[in-house]
């Protein structure tokens, strides 16, 4: 994963909800629970396939930067954003496309990943 360390104004918008997450992945459950997280998150995609992502507090830099990318389902969306490790993760829908909070060895107190789509 590489993010670059441009700031995009438009997405400094994008805020954090709070309450309960709507998709939830601890990294250990079934086969059968990945592809209901995969369903869920095709969902949420819909027919979208260009993404802006800003990530804060990335790794244990605690880096921020910003990418974008084509991910054309939930598996190319993942594997573009989250790092090449084991990772649990909790998705919140936001008024403008969703955020990730991301735990994995490197972050175990959290990193953010907020998407949007790239046209809006």
């Amino acid at each position: 994963m590489s993010f670059s360390t441009v700031r995009e104004p438009h997405m400094d918008a994008l805020k954090h909800t709070t309450g309960k997450p709507s998709l939830e992945w601890e990294g250990e459950e079934s086969e059968g629970d990945w592809e209901d997280l995969i369903h869920s998150l095709s969902e949420i995609m819909g027919k979208t396939t260009s993404w802006r992502c800003r990530g804060e507090d990335l790794g244990w830099l605690r880096m921020s930067g910003a990418i974008r990318f084509e991910a054309n389902n939930p598996t190319d969306l993942l594997r573009e954003i989250l790092p090449k490790t084991e990772c649990s993760f909790k998705v919140f829908l936001t008024d403008n496309g969703f955020s990730i909070n991301n735990f994995h060895h490197d972050s175990p107190t959290g990193e953010w990943l907020h998407l949007t789509p790239e046209d809006v």
